[in-house]
């Protein structure tokens, strides 16, 4: 029997049926034991962890493939947004902070300092 901490989701799947399966082969010698409901209880989860591990697999790609999708939305969002910008400051002139556009800090103009002599 693997080691709970140790063994793969794969290991513990070929234990389970080796089991079923040796119980199976093994009903001569099994005979007057009432293993039926738990023989039933054990195949009935393996069944149930295949199909969640399916289930597990299926949403990984559905998570990828939405994250791709999500990603694209969101750069296809970015050019919209900044051509809607982009327009709003053509039409209006000026920079509006209402529609994300900041006006520019003023510009301060350095007095150069002249050395005598030069």
């Amino acid at each position: 029997m693997p080691s709970r901490k140790t063994s793969s989701f794969a290991d513990l799947l070929r234990d389970w049926e080796a089991l079923l399966a040796a119980c199976d082969s093994s009903e001569a010698l099994l005979e007057g034991l009432d293993l039926d409901p738990l023989r039933d209880s054990l195949a009935s989860h393996l069944r149930e962890a295949r199909e969640l591990k399916q289930l597990q697999l299926d949403l990984a790609g559905t998570r990828r493939r939405t994250t791709h999708r999500l990603r694209g939305t969101c750069d296809e969002a970015r050019d919209s947004a900044r051509l809607l910008r982009s327009l709003v400051k053509t039409r209006l002139g000026v920079k509006q902070g209402q529609f994300g556009l900041s006006q520019p800090p003023a510009r301060v103009k350095k007095e150069t300092v002249r050395k005598p002599g030069f």
